[in-house]
């Protein structure tokens, strides 16, 4: 999630602070980017269930075009003090001021508004974006109700904070910094320094030369970082804070980095022993807890909260009432000193009688214990605490500044070969501080073995362990630091082991590997599981590990705290550690392999119970994995690919997840969800989204780069949508889906081609027949209750739609198949498309047919038509492409032929259509020739008194089209003839049977019906 954006977000919020009063917006808030008074407003001055706030967050975020460049969302608003209780989700940044909540908190010295133009009542004693900022007025940029070129806004509202007098626990403002560097050259720089000279954004602002609110903080988009850009362009990059949106860093990277106090101020920090205490660790800026209480001077904490390798304090009470040094206390009976919070103050033997002082003040310090001391704020001035002897004794030498005290030597001591450099080194050795050891002793006048006469609070008594010295013996036992670490039991509780302690006289190396204290492989709670794992120490101790034999950080080791700090590899990235309850969460350790491997485990693991975290604590299991478990790996894909009915199947057994996971000893629980490199691209090729919650198209597997599942390809219908029932038109609406003919949710992905089509409808034409017999779905009637072709002749019409079609598409019209009969169909002509002319004669048509009259396969053209075919054949009917009238006597020409412009009706030739070429009509009007009441039905009856003689043979009536002259046989009946072994021929009938036009009609004479020459058989002719 994104966080900035600070700059512009209260501009909007000021909508309903204003009068009711209409007046211009000043852009961009007005019609420039298209807003009006109703973006914002309901009804006259109110804002609805809207709200001040979330009115400006309407466009103030992430991703909205009007204002998403200035963005801000409730993870950037600053609550240090807790004061908005509300749940906020995801990385709290805490970047840009308040804009929710009460306008009076004390704790950040803000009381309401005074200024009348801020002191809108309908914001009253609330913050919200429009107290600061009027979305319709720009004349004060940004869009600000007031001034605030010395910072006016701020004071206004933090009016308890506009004080020079650091007395009252807060910052001085106001005050002029050159004159302040004039009257203090040795304690303020020239001029502030940047922490980061490379960044702008990280200087201190002086406003007109005066050091005031905003020369420490922003407003919006202010992490306390240094490395940050503090403006909306960096607003992804900008880093959580503690919300007080500083300018820079409150402390500095090291001891000698700058921090935003010597950003000013020259003074050192308290680092004379590498402690690291830091400005901030001791001083704030706004110290005036409102609690009723005085202040302490100089900004000094009332409560110290200080981590150092020497150990920690938290929580510790200062009260530091007086600037005097001679009244200021440094210690005080109550031990509430400013230094007592992290010191106990040694007193007796050769310490300065001041240090027995029951209070001391500013002043009775100052001797030795200076601000300004270079070598670390208030350490001790000459020799310090190795003037006597060694810090520690580590030389076998009398007196410091490394040797032993007075009576070491007598007591035949050698500090060269003694543990105590070891124990309070530094570097490479330990820093463990005197008083763990030897709390509780007269310093001075005792002697160098009072050990732990006060052990109480001490690391060596840490849970329950009860430290002794014997003198005699010089050894200690019964101590923490040398046990076996206090592993937990089953009940959470601490049970420490003790060890035995080398003695301390020549101690010095005796300890020389892990194995002295606690086991160098423990085998304790869960450490054997881990290890046996291959997974080192520093993977959960990487604060105080490097490897499984280097201490990386002595302070965190044998200091009384079970450190356990994930490392920033992979596999324990964002590992989170709750001490309490002994359980690690956001783990890729334990995890159900989800969510970038952190989703949760089906078992918390607990590290005192080593079978919480066994196989299938984790994810599920084989054979536990079936779709009907609780434990199955629901996420993403995984029950799709695994038990899906319409996906891969892949089964519930263990090499159902090694049909995509890369699993081995090395990489399991390794912080990578390992897959096999080929694991997604054969089934997916053209890539998926594993968190996707969409099915996936089709086409995405049947393409041109198709999926291979178990060596099979998905058929690629690459015509589908150009020439198959994918293709656009209103015959398609209610097949261009896949899921119209197949069932998305049935089995699909088998060992072999064609055996789980998922067809909604059984396969044979039962399922064409759904939309082409509705004419809701397939509107054009020619397309409408297609017939199916026979396969006998004389037989019921059989055949399968998918015998001749492809509703997948091909390269052929009419989704003609491209192979059929086993040979290949080229269809690309509706008229002339059907047969072929040439060897092998193989066209559509023929391919099939053996027992047809015309058109049979190999069977050379024989004179019948070869385009027009649908005008004769139609895919409607009784069968498939049955001739037009069942081949009925006016399939082919009128019965009779008429002459053009004839006439005819119900009794009068009700089926004669017009002559087919001139002449041809003629006399067939004579009632004695054609009877007018003839139907198709009568058949032959009426034609073969002068056709055929009387036969329907194949040699007289061909049906070859058109019809034409040279194809017409008179051959009267032999009943007719006075000779009925003659042709009617030149002798019987005169007219000119010729094509080309050249056709004449005759008479026809020397039959029994004609004995003379009748009239010309046409007057048209």
């Amino acid at each position: 999630m994104s966080y900035g954006a600070r700059g512009l977000l209260a501009a909007l919020l000021v909508s309903l602070s204003l009068a009711a009063t209409a007046h211009a917006i000043d852009p961009p808030h007005g019609a420039v980017v298209g807003l009006t008074c109703s973006t914002c407003h309901s009804t006259h001055a109110t804002l609805g269930t809207t709200g001040y706030n979330n009115m400006c967050l309407n466009c103030h975020r992430p991703g909205v075009p009007l204002a998403g460049t200035r963005p801000f969302t409730m993870a950037d608003m600053a609550n240090p003090f807790g004061t908005y209780t509300g749940t906020r989700v995801g990385t709290i940044y805490q970047t840009s001021h308040a804009w929710r909540g009460s306008d009076t908190v004390p704790q950040a010295g803000a009381l309401p508004a005074q200024d009348p133009t801020l002191a809108s009542s309908k914001a009253a004693g609330m913050l919200t974006c429009s107290r600061c900022h009027d979305p319709h007025n720009n004349t004060i940029r940004p869009y600000l109700r007031i001034a605030n070129d010395r910072d006016q806004l701020c004071l206004d509202c933090h009016r308890v904070r506009n004080t020079t007098d650091h007395t009252r626990g807060t910052h001085p403002v106001n005050v002029d910094y050159a004159a302040a560097v004039a009257a203090n050259p040795a304690g303020f720089n020239p001029a502030p320094v940047n922490s980061n000279p490379a960044n702008p954004t990280a200087a201190m602002r002086l406003v007109n030369g005066a050091v005031l609110c905003s020369t420490c903080h922003g407003v919006h988009y202010t992490d306390s970082n240094s490395a940050t850009f503090d403006n909306h362009s960096g607003y992804d990059l900008l880093k959580p804070s503690a919300g007080y949106l500083l300018r820079t860093d409150l402390r500095g990277a090291s001891a000698t980095a700058p921090n935003i106090c010597t950003n000013c101020h020259i003074k050192p920090n308290h680092n004379g022993r590498g402690q690291n205490v830091q400005c901030a660790d001791c001083h704030g800026g706004h110290v005036d807890l409102a609690d009723g209480s005085v202040p302490n001077v100089f900004l000094v904490n009332r409560y110290m909260n200080v981590s150092t390798i020497f150990g920690a304090v938290r929580a510790k009470a200062v009260f530091l009432p007086y600037t005097a040094a001679a009244r200021r206390p440094y210690k005080d009976v109550n031990g509430t000193g400013v230094c007592q919070a992290c010191h106990v103050v040694p007193t007796g033997g050769n310490y300065p009688a001041e240090h027995s002082l029951p209070t001391a003040a500013a002043a009775d310090c100052a001797v030795c214990h200076t601000h300004g001391n270079a070598s670390g704020a208030f350490s001790a001035a000459g020799g310090g605490c190795n003037s006597c002897h060694g810090y520690p004794p580590k030389a076998n030498t009398a007196g410091g500044p490394d040797g032993m005290a007075a009576g070491y030597a007598s007591a035949g001591v050698n500090e060269a070969t003694t543990p105590h450099k070891r124990h309070a080194g530094g570097g490479s050795d330990y820093s463990i501080a005197c008083d763990q050891c030897h709390r509780g002793n007269s310093h001075g006048t005792g002697t160098f073995q009072d050990v732990f006469k006060s052990p109480a609070g001490t690391v060596a008594a840490s849970f329950g362990a009860t430290p002794t010295y014997n003198a005699a013996a010089r050894t200690c036992a019964a101590v923490y630091c040398h046990s076996d670490g206090a592993p937990r039991n089953g009940t959470l509780t601490p049970v420490m082991t003790a060890k035995t302690v080398p003695a301390w006289p020549n101690g010095a190396g005796t300890i020389t590997g892990c194995g002295s204290c606690h086991d160098a492989s423990p085998a304790t709670n869960a450490h054997a599981a881990h290890l046996a794992k291959g997974y080192g120490c520093a993977l959960c101790h990487s604060a105080t590990v490097s490897d499984n034999t280097t201490i990386s950080d002595r302070s965190k080791h044998a200091d009384g705290i079970k450190t356990v700090a994930f490392g920033s590899v992979p596999l324990t990235a964002g590992t989170s550690w709750n001490a309490a309850t002994a359980t690690c969460a956001a783990s890729k350790c334990h995890s159900d392999g989800t969510g970038g491997s952190t989703g949760a485990p089906l078992v918390t693991p607990v590290w005192t119970n080593p079978a919480t975290g066994k196989c299938g604590s984790c994810h599920a299991t084989s054979p536990t994995i079936a779709s009907t478990s609780p434990q199955t790996i629901a996420t993403g894909l995984h029950s799709t690919h695994l038990t899906g009915v319409y996906g891969a199947n892949l089964g519930t057994a263990l090499t159902a997840c090694q049909s995509c996971h890369d699993y081995s000893t090395a990489k399991h629980v390794n912080g990578t969800v390992d897959l096999l490199a080929t694991a997604c691209t054969g089934c997916h090729p053209l890539g998926a989204n594993w968190s996707t919650t969409a099915r996936l198209a089709c086409t995405t597997c049947h393409a041109a780069t198709p999926s291979v599942i178990g060596g099979i390809a998905a058929p690629y219908k690459a015509n589908f949508t150009t020439t198959g029932h994918g293709q656009a038109g209103v015959n398609y609406a209610a097949s261009r889906a896949c899921e119209n003919c197949h069932n998305p949710n049935a089995p699909h992905i088998s060992s072999a081609l064609g055996t789980t089509m998922r067809l909604t409808l059984p396969d044979d034409n039962t399922l064409c027949a759904s939309c082409h017999n509705d004419p809701t779905k397939v509107p054009t009637p020619s397309r409408q209750n297609l017939a199916s072709h026979v396969t006998v002749k004389g037989g019921t019409p059989t055949s399968d739609c998918k015998s001749c079609h492809d509703v997948h598409g091909t390269t052929n019209l009419s989704m003609v198949k491209g192979s059929i009969n086993g040979k290949a169909i080229t269809f690309g002509n509706l008229s002339s498309g059907f047969v072929k002319t040439v060897a092998p004669y193989d066209g559509l048509c023929q391919v099939c047919h053996t027992q047809t009259n015309h058109y049979r396969a190999g069977q050379a053209p024989d004179g019948h038509p070869t385009k027009n075919c649908l005008s004769c054949h139609s895919h409607q009917g009784s069968f498939a492409f049955q001739p037009v009238g069942g081949g009925t006597c006016d399939s082919c020409h009128g019965y009779p032929p008429l002459p053009a412009g004839y006439v005819n009706g119900a009794g009068n030739y009700a089926a004669g259509k017009p002559e087919d070429y001139l002449g041809g009509g003629g006399a067939h009007t004579v009632a004695r020739h054609v009877p007018k009441a003839a139907v198709p039905a009568d058949g032959w009856s009426n034609c073969t008194i002068c056709h055929g003689n009387g036969s329907l043979a194949p040699t007289t009536h061909t049906m070859v089209l058109p019809v034409t002259p040279s194809k017409i046989t008179v051959d009267v009946s032999d009943r007719y003839k006075f000779n009925h072994t003659l042709p009617l021929g030149s002798p019987q009938y005169s007219g000119k049977l010729l094509d080309g036009g050249a056709n004449a009609t005759g008479s026809c004479y020397n039959v029994n019906c004609h004995f003379k020459a009748s009239k010309k058989w046409s007057t048209a002719r």
